[in-house]
C-alpha cells in the first residue's frame, strides 16, 4: 500500500529553525522528487507523475491529480525520479530507460508515449509530452548554456549530446 508522506515544514519566525510541520499529502507511492509548479507540487510516484495543491491554506493538498500514467513499478532505483526545469520551458524527467507507455488523463487525445530506453519529458500546463534523450537514473541536470547532463549507478556523468528528438 501507499505509505509515503510528504510533510511540509514552516520557518515561521525566520530563525533557520522549523517551528510548525503539516501532512502536506499522504498515501502517496514511494515519491521518488518533487519540484514547485503552478502554487503546487510536481510528484513523481510510479506509475504516475502527480499535482498536488493546497487551495484552502490549510497546508494539507485538496487537489490531487494524475497528470501521466505508466511508469513501471520496478526497483526504486530505477522508478521515474528527478523532475528538473530546462531552460527551454519543459521539464524533464529521469526514467533509467525503463519500459513504459505514458498517457495522460487529461489529454486521451494523445498518443501513449512509448520510453523504454529513454527518459521522458512534458510541458506542465499545455498538456504536451514526449520521449527524451537518456536514460538517467539518479540525476539530471543543465548547465548555463542548456547543455544536459545525466548520471547513472556505473556512469557517473554523460552529456546529452543530441536529443532524441533530432533523430
Amino acid at each position: 500500500p501507499a505509505r509515503s508522506r510528504i510533510r511540509l515544514l514552516q520557518d515561521l519566525d525566520g530563525d533557520g529553525v522549523y517551528e510548525k510541520t503539516t501532512i502536506f499529502a499522504e498515501h502517496v507511492l514511494e515519491v521518488s522528487s518533487i519540484l514547485p509548479w503552478n502554487g503546487g507540487l510536481l510528484v513523481t510516484s510510479a506509475p504516475d507523475i502527480l499535482w498536488l495543491k493546497d487551495q484552502d491554506g490549510d497546508g494539507k493538498a485538496d487537489v490531487r491529480k494524475v497528470l501521466f500514467t505508466g511508469f513501471p513499478l520496478v526497483n526504486p532505483e530505477a522508478r521515474v525520479t528527478n523532475l528538473r526545469y530546462g531552460i527551454d520551458n519543459w521539464i524533464y524527467v529521469a526514467n533509467n530507460g525503463s519500459d513504459g507507455r505514458i498517457t495522460s488523463p487529461e489529454h486521451p487525445e494523445h498518443l501513449p508515449v512509448l520510453v523504454r530506453g529513454q527518459d521522458f519529458r512534458f510541458r506542465p500546463g499545455t498538456g504536451e509530452f514526449e520521449a527524451a534523450s537518456g536514460p538517467a537514473q539518479f540525476g539530471s541536470t543543465f548547465d548555463e548554456w542548456g547543455n544536459q547532463f545525466i548520471t547513472q549507478n556505473t556512469i557517473h556523468i554523460r552529456n546529452v549530446v543530441f536529443p532524441v528528438r533530432y533523430s
